[in-house]
């Protein structure tokens, strides 16, 4: 049946193209080019490529500027659904489906091609998102948006040594960040809420109104870090708890928490660079080499 009303309805289309097209150049040449030659459902997949990849590119564009007119944006209690997600679905959908088809049922075959072409054009627009995948099995979502930050405070002061994803023990726990440098040593959570609003006040952390731990983790996690690297150098070792925010729109911080830091990520690098030089090069070396082993993280 879905064969039947594919084929009709391209037919139909076809027809009417021939009728517009009719005694021109044009229309022999599309004729001749692509229908007859076999290649009508690679032009279909084009076409639905383009227009797909056009027409994404100026939705994300109006939902980003907040456009009086624009389209409605996918919401969920959960995380946010890209658009490479249905692109992956149209795919694997319109891929099934063109193996389903008969064969010379050229309707059919363009009808499935143009699905097709919708969703590589889904996926293929959020291409830096899965060129930069990384596994966030154990990790948060967002953990390499500030890998850029760390690049440029080393180009600054060569001085300072980070350390990304330290497995902790052996229950799953993990360190997103470690920067050791003159100004102390500093263990990084990198919490990713694109869009969102952000509010501390001493131990509270909101993010749209919704209490989270951060605070409490980040201060448990220093505080282990900082007994594993006193105990794997043989001196006193203080890490400080830092949470870094990723693509909040609004962070309101009414009163700052007694021993963490929440910070915005482009201030990362400058507040880094401010603080008052605690550790002299053979310190920060020592303690970065103690961080590197696997065995500091996880006595036996």
């Amino acid at each position: 049946m879905l064969y039947r009303l594919s084929e009709e309805l391209l037919t139909l289309l076809g027809r009417l193209a021939i009728l517009a097209f009719r005694g021109n150049a044009m229309g022999h040449w599309f004729h001749h080019t692509v229908v007859e030659s076999g290649h009508l459902p690679l032009f279909c997949f084009f076409l639905a490529f383009a227009g797909s990849f056009g027409g994404i590119r100026v939705a994300v564009r109006l939902l980003r500027a907040r456009a009086r007119r624009r389209p409605a944006n996918t919401k969920t209690s959960g995380p946010h659904i890209h658009h490479m997600v249905y692109g992956v679905v149209l795919m694997v959908g319109a891929g099934v489906a063109g193996f389903a088809v008969p064969d010379r049922m050229v309707a059919a075959e363009s009808a499935t091609a143009a699905v097709f072409g919708v969703g590589s054009a889904l996926v293929l627009d959020e291409f830096a998102l899965i060129l930069h995948f990384q596994d966030v099995y154990w990790s948060d979502v967002g953990r390499t948006s500030i890998h850029a930050v760390f690049v440029a405070l080393i180009k600054r002061d060569p001085r300072w040594r980070v350390i990304h994803a330290i497995p902790v023990g052996d229950r799953g726990s993990d360190i997103d960040h470690l920067v050791i440098g003159p100004g102390g040593v500093y263990s990084l959570n990198a919490k990713h809420h694109p869009g969102a609003k952000v509010w501390v006040a001493g131990n509270t952390f909101m993010v749209n109104g919704q209490r989270q731990p951060y605070l409490r983790n980040s201060r448990h996690e220093s505080q282990r870090a900082s007994k594993l690297l006193t105990a794997a150098t043989g001196q006193q070792v203080s890490v400080t708890g830092v949470v870094v925010p990723i693509g909040a729109d609004d962070i309101v911080i009414k009163q700052p928490p007694v021993d963490v830091v929440v910070i915005n990520r482009m201030r990362l690098v400058k507040w880094l660079q401010a603080r008052t030089e605690t550790l002299d090069t053979v310190a920060v070396e020592a303690v970065f080499e103690a961080a590197r082993r696997s065995t500091t993280w996880r006595p036996q």
